[in-house]
C-alpha cells in the first residue's frame, strides 16, 4: 500500500478580536466562542516580580486576592466561589500579573460583583495568609534539597549575579518576615484602572460586556493609578567561573548548561528557536535522540529559552547518574558541535518546523487559551500578525540558516556549566 503524501500545513489568517475602550480607558478585547456556555475573563497588569520591593511579595499579592475582600469575609467568599461553580486564579512573572475569572455566563452577574470585590479591595485573611505561607514555605524548603531545583537556580546565578532581577530567588527566611502588609502595599500600588487590560473569552453577549463596563469601566478604580513604563535593565553581574561543580547526595546529578541570547525581538530569534528546537526542544530532538534513546543516560532532556523582560537565557538541562555526568556533557558538546558542521538533513528539518508549526496551531485553535497567548504578545509588546510572520520565519529557515545560528550563538566555550550531584 502507497503511504499518503505528507502536505505541508498552518495557517495564513487569524482569528479577529474586537476592542472596545470603556469610559475609564480599560480597553477590553472580545473573543467570542460559538457552542459554549462559559465566560473567561482576564484582567492583566505591568505589576510583577520585575516592580516587587522584596521577593515573594508580587506572587502572594495575587495569589491570595480570594481569601477575602471588604465585602465579603473569607469563608463566605469561598462558599459563593464554590455555590456559583466558579473559579478565580492567578499567574505572575516577569511580564505582568493576570487574574482570571472563569464561571458559566448565567453566573457572570453574581461572579463579576464579586471580581470586582476581590480585584479592588481585597484584605488578605490573616488565617489564610499565615497558612499559605507556611504550606509554600515547606515546598521550598523540599525544594532546597532537590538537585534539579539547586542547579537550575544556581546556573542563573551565574548568567545573571545573584543580586539580579531574574534571580530573585526566595530563601526560606523570606517566607518567615512577608507580611499581610507587604501584599497589601504592592496590591494599591500596582492593581488600577490605569494599567489594566481585559480579555473575554466564550459566551460574550452585549449584556454581558455591559456588565463588565458597569463594574470595570465607568470610572477610574484602584488605589493608586500605576503608568507602565518599560524597565531600564539593570547591569549584569555574572560569575567569574563559567564551570560551577556543587556537591548534595543522591544518586543523580543535575547537569545544566546555557547562556545569554538576545531578546524576542531580534532579527534572528526565530530562527534561534529552530535550532533550539532541533537540539533538545522537542521528543524526537537531537539531544533526547542521542543521550535518551541510543545510550540510556537519562530519562529526559531538554533544551529551552527561559525569556525575561532583559534577555533570554538557553538552557540545556537533564539529570544522570553521577558516574555518567561527564559522558552526558560530553555528548551534549558533540551534539552542538555536529549541528556546527554538518548540514541538518531535509526530511529532519521539515519534522521539527511542522513540530513549530502544529503547536502554534494548537495555540492559535479558537478555545478559552487564544487569550492566554494574545496576552503574552501583549506583555512583550508584539503586533498581533506577529503569529503570522513568525510562522513564515519558521518556514523559511534553511539547513545553512542552522549551521549560522549555531556557529553564531551556540559556541560551547562560552556556555556555562552547572553541576549539582554527587558526581567525583
Amino acid at each position: 500500500m502507497k503511504q499518503p503524501e505528507i502536505h505541508p500545513f498552518g495557517f495564513d489568517h487569524l482569528i479577529e478580536v474586537k476592542q472596545k475602550t470603556f469610559d475609564n480607558g480599560v480597553t477590553i478585547n472580545l473573543i467570542p466562542l460559538e457552542d459554549t456556555r462559559v465566560v473567561m475573563i482576564d484582567f492583566f497588569f505591568h505589576g510583577c516580580k520585575w516592580h516587587q520591593s522584596r521577593c515573594l511579595q508580587a506572587y502572594f499579592s495575587a495569589s491570595l486576592l480570594c481569601t477575602s475582600s471588604e465585602e465579603y469575609d473569607a469563608d463566605i467568599l469561598a462558599e459563593t466561589i464554590d455555590y456559583n461553580g466558579a473559579s478565580i486564579y492567578s499567574r505572575t512573572g516577569f511580564f505582568g500579573t493576570c487574574i482570571t475569572l472563569l464561571c458559566l455566563s448565567k453566573n457572570l452577574p453574581k461572579m463579576l460583583e464579586v471580581m470586582k470585590s476581590v480585584l479592588i479591595h481585597p484584605t488578605y485573611d490573616q488565617k489564610r495568609f499565615d497558612t499559605s505561607v507556611s504550606m509554600m514555605k515547606q515546598s521550598a524548603a523540599i525544594r532546597k534539597t532537590d538537585v534539579n531545583s539547586v542547579c537550575n537556580e544556581t546556573f542563573l546565578e551565574t548568567l545573571y549575579g545573584k543580586s539580579h532581577r531574574c534571580t530573585s530567588f526566595a530563601n526560606l527566611d523570606d517566607y518567615d518576615t512577608l507580611t499581610r502588609e507587604d501584599l497589601l502595599s504592592f496590591h494599591h500600588q500596582y492593581i488600577c484602572s490605569s494599567d489594566c487590560q481585559i480579555w473575554m473569552t466564550g459566551n460574550i453577549t452585549e449584556d454581558a460586556i455591559g456588565l463588565v463596563h458597569e463594574h470595570f469601566g465607568k470610572t477610574a478604580w484602584g488605589e493608586g493609578q500605576f503608568v507602565y513604563q518599560q524597565p531600564i535593565w539593570p547591569d549584569l553581574q555574572p560569575a567569574k567561573d563559567h564551570i560551577i561543580r556543587m556537591k548534595m547526595p543522591g544518586v543523580q546529578s543535575a547537569i545544566c548548561m546555557g547562556k545569554l541570547l538576545p531578546r524576542w525581538d531580534h532579527p534572528d530569534f526565530t530562527k534561534i528557536m529552530v535550532t533550539i528546537t532541533l537540539l533538545g526542544g522537542y521528543f524526537g530532538s537531537r539531544l533526547m535522540t542521542n543521550i535518551r534513546e541510543e545510550k540510556g543516560l537519562t530519562y529526559g532532556i531538554q533544551a529551552s529559552l527561559r525569556q525575561t523582560l532583559c534577555e533570554t537565557a538557553l538552557m540545556i538541562s537533564t539529570a544522570t547518574a553521577n558516574e555518567t555526568v561527564e559522558q552526558v556533557i560530553e555528548e551534549i558538546y558533540k551534539e552542538i558541535q555536529r549541528m556546527r558542521t554538518e548540514r541538518v538533513g531535509d526530511e529532519e528539518l521539515a519534522r521539527v518546523k511542522n513540530y513549530m508549526i502544529g503547536y502554534s496551531c494548537r495555540k492559535h485553535e479558537p478555545g478559552l487559551g487564544l487569550s492566554k497567548l494574545l496576552m503574552n504578545m501583549y506583555m512583550k509588546g508584539c503586533p498581533y500578525d506577529n503569529i503570522l510572520t513568525e510562522n513564515r520565519l519558521v518556514l523559511d529557515t534553511t539547513a545553512e540558516d542552522i549551521i549560522d545560528m549555531t556557529d553564531r550563538y551556540l559556541d560551547v566555550d562560552s556556555m556555562r556549566l552547572c553541576v549539582v550531584g554527587n558526581a567525583d
